[in-house]
């Protein structure tokens, strides 16, 4: 990809393989309260969205209590997140590389997430100990922006607090809702195949590029 002077990355599925991790977090969360135990596609939304599609993981039989629930099932997720992100979260293989790689480019490299600050700083145990974190210039949580992606406002505070106007950065991500956010900040767009969506809905969404991980990347910046 030429002119590119930024690349923004997602966490979860594209930096970070956290796949299993959230299914088990989910299970966790939802047996505690007593919930019945959720769609993987509702799981798969949680992690593209965040908590704030909670409420979908509430039967309707439910519904009258869901201020409650709701309530009981971030706590939960709070007092169990750690040792299940810690335990189960690796880097994506072929990352260190991928970055460094950009790094040695001298393109700048931030996180745009969809996850609070308060569970980014769990999910990054993996990328120090692989001792990449510092080489990300900036990194975006849900409380950084008045929007979650699919809305563009995360990418555009990313490209802000990077530095460089949203046409030289490029977003990469896993799923729908990452091309659709990098489309409408006015960036370009990679898919990764090691997250939650396939290639026929990355290709649908319009990805300028679909990889199947991150350690592809070296062959497309040079």
């Amino acid at each position: 990809m030429d002119g590119v002077r930024a690349v923004l990355f997602d966490l979860d599925g594209t930096l970070l393989d956290s796949i299993p991790a959230y299914f088990d977090l989910m299970a966790s969360m939802l047996d505690a309260v007593g919930l019945p135990q959720a769609p993987r596609e509702k799981v798969a939304e949680f992690m593209a969205s965040g908590t704030s599609i909670l409420e979908k993981m509430i039967p309707e039989r439910e519904m009258y209590r869901k201020d409650e629930l709701i309530k009981e099932l971030l706590s939960v997720g709070r007092a169990k997140s750690l040792d299940i992100f810690k335990d189960e979260v690796k880097v994506v293989p072929g990352a260190d590389k991928s970055l460094k790689h950009l790094r040695d480019l001298g393109i700048a490299l931030g996180i745009v997430t969809t996850t609070q600050r308060k569970y980014l700083e769990k999910k990054l145990f993996a990328l120090r100990r692989e001792g990449l974190a510092d080489f990300f210039k900036v990194m975006v949580a849900t409380e950084d922006a008045p929007r979650v992606k699919p809305a563009p406002d995360p990418l555009l505070e990313g490209a802000r607090r990077i530095g460089m106007p949203p046409s030289v950065c490029v977003y990469v991500g896993d799923s729908h809702v990452d091309i659709r956010a990098g489309h409408a900040a006015g960036m370009k767009t990679i898919g990764v195949l090691t997250g939650i969506d396939s290639r026929g809905t990355l290709e649908k969404e319009g990805a300028n590029l679909i990889v199947e991980s991150i350690s592809e990347l070296t062959k497309h910046f040079n």
